[in-house]
């Protein structure tokens, strides 16, 4: 890890609208986007960068499941 880095990590589920894309810090769920099923983080490094100085981006399906769980 960098120093000064802070991990983020992301899941994917279905909505009936299209694939939602979740993002969550240690401090919890942060953000929420619409996205493709093919490419889920398109996009979400700029949000990052905007965010959270040096974000490391991990996919972490069971670290979200409380969030996906509600959003079901």
């Amino acid at each position: 890890m960098t120093p000064g880095s802070q991990s983020i990590v992301w899941s994917q589920i279905d909505s009936p609208i299209g694939p939602l894309t979740l993002v969550a810090s240690h401090h919890g769920l942060c953000h929420i986007m619409f996205s493709r099923k093919n490419s889920p983080t398109r996009g979400l490094q700029m949000w990052l960068n905007n965010w959270f100085p040096n974000p490391r981006l991990e996919r972490n399906d069971n670290e979200l499941q409380p969030y996906i769980i509600q959003l079901e």
